[in-house]
């Protein structure tokens, strides 16, 4: 008698909110890049943390017009507003300057007072990122986060390219001038038992009857109320049927508290992972 159905979830979150024409391009020299309406950027988080603090966060994003932004965070700054011009961004020792704002992370308990750092820097900044060994902000004289540039020109050049796919898509627009959208997301995180996603009752009569096995990959689109709203398989299984029902699964059943942008409003974001349909022994 057929029991249980064998499942693998094996989570990776996405780390930028998720708009409705964003592509995922993966990870490119250790940075993770993805899309935007008008923009695309490269992430990479827990990096390299200084003595009695935790550590960065980066956001690098270059838009149509060919601006970089960078967005830096890290729950152990409590910036004040007003006080950006304390700020100094290093790429091996030289200092750059860009246009800065700050934004408040979202009131908690473990947050309270935390900040995150906006800078605007010109086309030519790319170079300068492209070629440098690691980037330090500086608040004050007193150095507060250190992130390695490694694998940066990689990830710019997948960029160019991702920039491309959105002009041949119609997103050639540029943006308005100013600071862009920059909202990396925290973590969608699942709520309930994910076993509970898939279970016997949904694997395909004709996969039962034949013996057939397999893996699914999969991204769920997950909306700013936690719900699915999309579901894209990124690794089939080689069985239609499989994989539509890992879909079907998925977008009925599977719940999440949504990831939340800088300033702790709810966005949309996305969540990757894989089903393995085995039958029982």
């Amino acid at each position: 008698m057929i029991s249980r159905i064998s499942l693998v979830l094996a989570a990776a979150v996405s780390v930028f909110p998720a708009p409705l024409l964003a592509r995922d391009w993966g990870y490119v020299g250790g940075w993770y890049v993805t899309s935007a309406d008008q923009s695309c950027g490269m992430y990479s988080g827990a990096l390299r943390p200084i003595s009695g603090n935790s550590a960065t966060e980066l956001l690098i994003l270059k838009r149509m017009d060919g601006a970089v932004y960078l967005q830096a965070k890290n729950t152990s700054w409590s910036i004040s507003p007003g006080s950006e011009d304390q700020i100094q961004y290093q790429i091996d020792g030289r200092t750059y300057a860009g246009a800065q704002k700050t934004a408040p992370f979202e009131n908690t308990a473990s947050n309270a007072g935390s900040t995150a750092l906006l800078a605007a820097f010109g086309s030519d900044f790319e170079t300068e990122i492209r070629g440098g060994s690691a980037l330090a902000i500086v608040n004050g004289g007193r150095l507060i986060g250190q992130i390695p540039l490694s694998g940066t020109s990689a990830a710019f050049a997948t960029i160019a390219s991702c920039l491309d796919d959105l002009r041949m898509n119609g997103n050639g627009k540029s943006p308005a001038a100013g600071f862009a959208v920059l909202s990396a997301a925290t973590s969608v995180s699942p709520k309930g038992d994910v076993s509970r996603w898939i279970s016997l009752d949904d694997y395909p009569g004709s996969a039962l009857r034949e013996g057939r096995e397999g893996t699914v990959g999969f991204r769920l689109a997950v909306g700013s109320d936690g719900k699915v709203f999309g579901c894209t398989i990124t690794k089939s299984s080689g069985h239609g049927d499989l994989d539509e029902a890992t879909c079907a699964g998925m977008t009925r059943r599977a719940k999440f508290d949504a990831a939340k942008d800088v300033s702790g409003a709810k966005v949309a974001g996305s969540y990757q992972s894989r089903v393995s349909w085995k039958l029982p022994n």
